[in-house]
């Protein structure tokens, strides 16, 4: 129950009372700090302006990470209704799709986006979800450029827009609502929409608490650890990470750069214990001229992977790098947040594994029929268990698509589960291993060809730092992207050669295109719709 957060939260509140919660690095000038004291206060005042909202609407939160917007979240928890962050780096399409599927009723922004909600006065349509909207604009300054108030004008001739500093608003004690007027779906994760409109994932409040758990144990946290959030708040990673801070009493640093010179610099200055991180971040951090790389180390305990993989190049030179840093390696869906983690002392052994199920998981590995299959084979991965969704909100079509009953001779056939649609293995240890995404694979000359394999062995070449690749049915064309190192010439025609060599014949790309950067989902994976428009 979403209650049990509460209480811990405010165990944390009346524990840690005097001691900081937040640290916010400065561009110029030392940073600012915010106890829990400071963080309860202004949650109360943030619930004072959410106001009365029921159990089938939605809170939204399009803000800059910042102290108001950890508020905004803490407040959320003490409301009937499920709350969504929105990162605030998502296209204005995506915006109104949020907004209209969440069935949201109430949006907080601040400076950095209230100017993309001009999106939502585009079309008639949107103007109509606008109109059952309240915005609640939390001001960074005491004056507001032109433009950004002659945004909150024009809002306001579609809906009811407050405009406020939290400083001068008074703050309410917080309290919690009768249980049975609770929504059970406490927080609505949006999926990246990497492969279309994003679809908003509901999650229990009892999986939120579990999440808790389960990390504070495997990195082995306590009130004396700070820790360093640089990813958003709307991706699980980054959203469990606040969580398990607040709970455990650590001092989180919320840094709004992926710059590894600013990622470097915050480990080194507030003396950080642990990172969260995906891999497109250490590898731009493994691939940096960064001298006080060697510095990490002395207070550095932990870091992870999660999102994604790297290379066994890139992950050996990582460990390098950090030799007497503890590596954890996660693997899951936003449906399913945790599948499998892979434990630090098993890193180095069983690199290319994602690890074994985490507690209250089991992962079965099916055929196309949906029979288990044997040790060593791969077939699509269900997830059974804690982080289980339980839908996806507004949509029932693809929830049923997702969120299955067991087949019946695995278990309890009334029993729902996640099917996942990727593809792997347990090995007869009982690791992870992963094959890629069932709806990647495609057939090239009758033979069927997973883009995982081609990009895994493009990474292996020293001059490549990440790769993605695309296929066109129509004329079985493999078109790949690859970012090379900084000063390389690697070339088109030298992929090919070095993938020739590698690779069968139906497997090697029609076209290479070289990158020195790649387009970014708004969680930092690679944005492969956009190179795919780009190269035609």
């Amino acid at each position: 129950m979403s209650y049990a957060l509460c209480e811990l939260v405010e165990q944390s509140f009346e524990q840690y009372s005097q001691k900081t919660a937040l640290i916010l690095p400065q561009a110029m000038g030392e940073a600012i700090r915010y106890t829990y004291a400071d963080l309860a206060d202004m949650a109360g005042k943030v619930s004072s302006l959410l106001g009365e909202t029921k159990a089938d609407q939605c809170i939204g939160l399009y803000m800059q990470r910042s102290a108001e917007h950890v508020a905004a979240i803490l407040a959320s928890l003490y409301s009937v209704s499920p709350y969504t962050t929105i990162n605030n780096l998502v296209s204005a399409r995506q915006i109104c799709h949020i907004v209209r599927d969440s069935q949201m009723k109430v949006l907080f922004c601040d400076n950095s986006t209230l100017l993309k909600l001009r999106a939502l006065t585009q079309t008639a349509d949107d103007q109509a979800v606008l109109s059952g909207l309240r915005i609640v604009h939390l001001r960074n300054t005491a004056k507001l450029p032109p433009v950004h108030q002659q945004t909150i004008e024009l809002l306001a001739t579609y809906t009811t827009v407050v405009s406020v500093a939290l400083a001068d608003v008074t703050s309410k004690a917080l309290s919690k609502p009768a249980p049975e007027t609770i929504n059970p779906a406490k927080l609505i994760l949006f999926t990246s929409g990497s492969t279309g409109n994003p679809k908003g994932v509901m999650i229990r409040g009892d999986d939120l608490i579990n999440r808790i758990a389960s990390e504070s144990t495997a990195y082995g946290l306590n009130n004396n650890d700070v820790l360093l959030s640089i990813l958003p708040f709307s991706f699980d990673v980054g959203c469990n990470q606040l969580y398990t801070s607040l709970v455990s009493g650590c001092s989180l640093t919320l840094l709004n750069s992926w710059m590894p010179k600013d990622i470097v610099s915050a480990i080194v200055d507030f003396k950080v214990n642990g990172v969260s991180g995906v891999p497109s971040i250490w590898l731009s951090v493994i691939n940096g001229s960064l001298d006080l790389l060697g510095e990490v180390n002395n207070t550095l305990r932990y870091i992870t992977i999660s999102g994604g993989d790297m290379g066994d190049q890139d992950r050996q030179k990582l460990r390098e790098l950090l030799p007497d840093v503890n590596i954890f390696k996660t693997y899951g869906q936003t449906e399913t947040f945790r599948s499998g983690m892979l434990l630090a002392k098993d890193f180095d052994e069983k690199h290319r594994s994602v690890g074994k199920p985490v507690d209250g998981v089991t992962l079965y590995i099916v055929d196309e029929a949906g029979k288990p299959v044997k040790t060593g084979e791969a077939g699509q991965i269900i997830h059974q268990g804690t982080g289980a969704m339980l839908g996806y909100i507004g949509d029932p079509a693809n929830t049923e698509g997702k969120l299955k009953p067991l087949p019946e001779h695995l278990g309890q056939a009334d029993q729902k589960v996640v099917f996942t649609g990727d593809l792997g293995h347990l090995d007869e240890d009982g690791f992870l291993y992963l094959h890629g995404r069932q709806d990647r694979m495609f057939k090239v000359r009758g033979n069927r060809v997973y883009p995982e394999e081609i990009e895994k062995e493009l990474c292996t070449h020293e001059a490549v730092i990440e790769a993605a690749s695309s296929f066109d049915k129509p004329s079985e064309a493999i078109t790949v992207y690859v970012k090379k190192t900084e000063g390389s010439t690697l070339t088109d025609k030298d992929v090919m050669k070095f993938l020739m060599a590698r690779l069968p014949s139906y497997m090697v790309p029609t076209t290479c295109l070289i990158y020195d950067e790649f387009p970014r989902t708004a969680s930092g994976k690679i944005d492969v719709p956009t190179l795919t428009a780009q190269a035609k």
